[in-house]
């Protein structure tokens, strides 16, 4: 429960993925983390210090292996094909974080949440989006994108 100036509600998030996507992907995965009583403010210095050394060990890990090696990243690709084969040879967004890694040219730190997702984005090879579950309307749907798009995350509103 959450208690704001008196007021109890629950906070609750919910997600949907699509049919269309699980009948093309079964294994398809998504996860979320739910936090409560937080403020988005510059990342602390711990936080900021933790990214950038994952990063490095990162670079590390990447420095003699081809990141097409990397099972998460077949499994984009893999992903990619089965919901739209016109985005087959794209690089995910997890591959540039990747990529960048591999070059050095390392994420800088933003504020808490940004940097808090891209480092559970890069610990556990999937993508980390960020929503306040206060102003959500509905679910947080998952749906194949339109023209341009692989996948979409939407909410009702």
């Amino acid at each position: 429960m959450y208690h704001d100036t008196g007021v109890e509600f629950k906070l609750e998030l919910r997600l949907q993925i699509a049919p269309a996507i699980l009948n093309r992907i079964p294994s398809f995965k998504v996860g979320a983390v739910l936090y409560q009583d937080i403020e988005i403010t510059g990342s602390p210095q711990m936080l900021k210090g933790r990214l950038r050394l994952f990063q490095e060990s990162l670079f590390f890990d990447y420095a003699d292996r081809s990141l097409e090696d990397e099972s998460a990243v077949k499994e984009w690709h893999d992903a990619f094909r089965e919901l739209n084969p016109s985005f087959s040879g794209r690089e995910s967004g997890l591959e540039r974080m990747l990529e960048d890694i591999k070059e050095q040219r390392f994420v800088e730190p933003k504020n808490s949440a940004v940097d808090l997702s891209r480092f559970f984005s890069l610990k556990y090879l999937i993508p980390v989006h960020i929503y306040d579950a206060r102003n959500l309307k509905g679910p947080i749907k998952i749906e194949p994108g339109g023209p341009g798009e692989i996948i979409t995350f939407s909410d009702d509103a």
